[in-house]
């Protein structure tokens, strides 16, 4: 497994040192601790995201007025609710006292075509640029199960055979909608044709990308991530931090 930092959202843990190189550390008291005022910051979509910027909203607001809050993905589900992609930056954004910056687009698009034709739109091209620019990326790890919260918002953009699809082609999770195998490369699909965001390529590139997840559904899925790179810290329950340890 690649070296990978993880905080568990149980108090008074100690830091330990496995063979496994995995290090557990005393979870901080919330993940933009390690914000730096001009930081440009991507972020994706989920509901364990949404749990962490609920947390951050019940804080007293900072201001951090050069901090650019960037979103990864176009959004998807009711753009009345609070897990809406462009809702959950404008939350964590003015919890921040940070800039808001908004992808202009759905997150899955009603064919290939349509996605090409709105990454040529400028200010959806302006978005990606400085999301791949970013020095930080705080992301969700999504659940390939049936049972997922976000299935119903996702699937029904998509054919009844896609996720049965993505189980045939080994998926086991994914990040920014972008489905990856128990070696966290990408599962060719016809999601991942249609979805408008920063690809896993893109996102690896991030010098530093926190992953916000948990739960026995997501153990197959967090333990791929690491190993393609794709993430340095995660963020989760200590059940499932005891878990991943003792399945190492």
């Amino acid at each position: 497994m690649a070296f990978l930092r993880l905080w568990w959202l149980k108090p008074a843990l100690p830091t330990i040192r496995t063979p496994s190189r995995v290090k557990l550390a005393r979870a901080p008291r919330t993940t933009w601790r390690v914000l730096r005022p001009k930081d440009k910051v991507v972020l994706s979509w989920g509901n364990s995201l949404l749990g962490m910027v609920n947390a951050l909203a019940s804080r007293t607001p900072l201001r951090m007025p050069e901090l650019r809050l960037i979103q990864a993905l176009g959004s998807l589900g009711d753009p009345n609710t609070a897990m809406y992609g462009g809702e959950l930056v404008r939350r964590a954004a003015k919890a921040l006292g940070a800039k808001p910056i908004l992808f202009p687009a759905p997150a899955i698009a009603a064919s290939r075509a349509m996605r090409d034709a709105l990454y040529a739109d400028p200010h959806v091209c302006h978005t990606l640029e400085l999301a791949r620019t970013a020095d930080l990326a705080v992301v969700g790890i999504g659940s390939s199960h049936s049972d997922s919260v976000a299935i119903p918002d996702l699937w029904r953009f998509l054919p009844p055979d896609a996720l049965p699809d993505l189980l045939a082609r080994g998926a086991v999770g994914s990040m920014n909608l972008r489905y990856f195998n128990s070696a966290g490369r990408l599962v060719s699909s016809e999601i991942n044709d249609r979805v408008i965001g920063l690809n896993l390529d893109e996102m690896r590139k991030i010098p530093r990308v926190i992953a916000v997840a948990g739960g026995p559904s997501k153990l197959k899925a967090i333990r791929a991530a690491p190993q393609a790179k794709l993430i340095d810290v995660i963020v989760t329950d200590h059940v499932t931090a005891t878990e991943l340890l003792n399945n190492n």
